[in-house]
């Protein structure tokens, strides 16, 4: 994901964030045709074609504050690529192969960008083993594909002489993730994420729940490719739920869009029910509900006004978003106002959008501030990653101090503390709930 930013950057320059948007929007629009384009093809809903897109797109667009590029977004197309791959299976082979290749090359490219989709490998291997009738061969061609991209990726790492970090922070990341998202797997029933899930997706569960009954119940009634279809959907459904487990606390809300697809799917078929015109009414008068609620509350959020009684920011709470837009940050933007900083700043808390939102960029390579508080062990956080050596922290602020570290963690301090030569410069001053700390003028 940091790669595809860079690209961005590296074309676009300072227009680089606009330049993702779209890509995203035209993105989710092409995923969202080739989804109805499958539906449509096999026929599985009668009254109501369109409802499969629709629903896909209220659950990808609800909530606001999960519209990015992220790796689940990124995960829709080939999910949707490969369970096709497996539904459209003919027994001439003619062409079975390179679908089949090319699934385990995209599923691979999942993989890199996020290590959920480990799961959905094993959902698209289980999926060929129970529609279609497997052949060893076959089922090569997945493997190929995705050893055939583990390949390009290996030799891209060992002639960039990067292997070592990456293997760091991405292997050892997951691993570490992993062995301590099931103690959490409880305590997450409890997280602001499952919360605002229920609020905001709570009823296309539900129809989503009967329409998944109705399946099981009446299957035998469906022809055989119906019945792939909807084989394909529940175990797209059933491993993405399984991953959504193992993330225990970590789950966030971005990680829900892969499941999206077969959700709606399922609640689409709901809506293809005979229903009394009056509760299809109310349906459509409760699915609307989120999405307004939420455009509202972008609004309000941009605007610096409240909904109702509740403020913005006990919504936030509520919905668990961690981070409001930085628009609200009046005492951050002012203090910065007029101020130059040529050596850039360090922003010492989980809000990389507070560096374009000052202008400023970043002067280290601890930018990622979720990773540097598991690699900087003076910020007191215990994980399975390779503490930096205090001589690479050294290094670091050696080559280039920023002209400003904007803490909320206390963490600085016991850096300054650490390094009194090269960091004890420095002196801070309270910006709203911030410790901004600069070198002294005579400095």
């Amino acid at each position: 994901m940091v790669w595809i930013y860079s690209f961005f950057v590296s074309i676009f320059g300072t227009a680089a964030l606009t330049a993702v948007r779209i890509l995203t929007i035209i993105y989710l629009y092409l995923s969202v045709l080739y989804f109805q384009g499958m539906v449509v093809e096999y026929r599985v809903f009668k009254r109501t074609q369109f409802a499969p897109s629709i629903f896909l797109i209220l659950l990808c667009c609800t909530p606001w504050h999960g519209l990015q590029l992220s790796a689940p977004l990124l995960m829709i197309y080939p999910l949707i690529f490969s369970f096709h791959s497996i539904i459209r299976l003919s027994m001439s082979q003619t062409g079975n192969y390179r679908r089949l290749f090319l699934a385990g090359f995209l599923l691979f490219a999942g993989i890199l960008a996020d290590y959920h989709a480990l799961g959905f490998l094993v959902g698209v291997c289980l999926a060929y083993f129970t529609i279609s009738q497997a052949k060893i061969d076959e089922f090569f061609g997945i493997l190929l594909g995705v050893f055939g991209g583990l390949l390009l990726f290996v030799l891209f790492l060992y002639f960039n002489g990067i292997g070592k970090e990456f293997w760091e922070i991405g292997f050892s990341s997951f691993f570490y993730n992993w062995l301590n998202g099931g103690a959490d797997i409880i305590r997450s029933a409890r997280n602001s994420t499952l919360i605002s899930m229920g609020l905001n997706w709570g009823i296309m569960i539900i129809i989503g729940i009967l329409g998944l009954i109705h399946f099981r119940l009446k299957i035998l009634n469906y022809v055989i490719l119906i019945r792939k279809v909807e084989l394909a959907m529940l175990l797209w459904l059933l491993s993405g739920i399984a991953i959504l487990l193992f993330s225990g606390l970590k789950l966030q809300f971005s990680d829900l869009l892969t499941i999206t697809p077969p959700l709606a799917f399922y609640a689409a078929k709901t809506w293809d029910l005979r229903m009394i015109p009056a509760v299809r009414s109310s349906l459509i008068a409760l699915l609307i509900v989120a999405p307004l609620f939420m455009g509202l509350h972008f609004v309000a959020t941009h605007i610096g006004r409240n909904i109702g009684p509740m403020t913005t920011e006990e919504v936030d709470e509520l919905l668990g978003i961690k981070s409001i837009l930085p628009i609200h940050e009046a005492a951050l933007s002012t203090y910065f106002q007029e101020k130059s900083f040529p050596n850039g700043i360090w922003v010492l808390d989980n809000r990389p959008e507070l560096y374009p939102y000052l202008g400023a960029k970043a002067v280290n390579k601890y930018i990622d501030f979720s990773l540097s508080v598991q690699k900087i062990s003076y910020f007191g956080h215990e994980s399975g990653l390779k503490k930096a050596s205090d001589e690479d922290i050294f290094l670091q602020f050696q080559q280039q101090k920023p002209d400003y570290i904007i803490d909320v963690t206390g963490g600085f301090a016991k850096l300054r503390k650490r390094f009194p030569s090269l960091l004890g410069s420095y002196e801070v001053e309270a910006v709203g709930h911030y410790s901004v700390w600069k070198e002294r003028e005579d400095n």
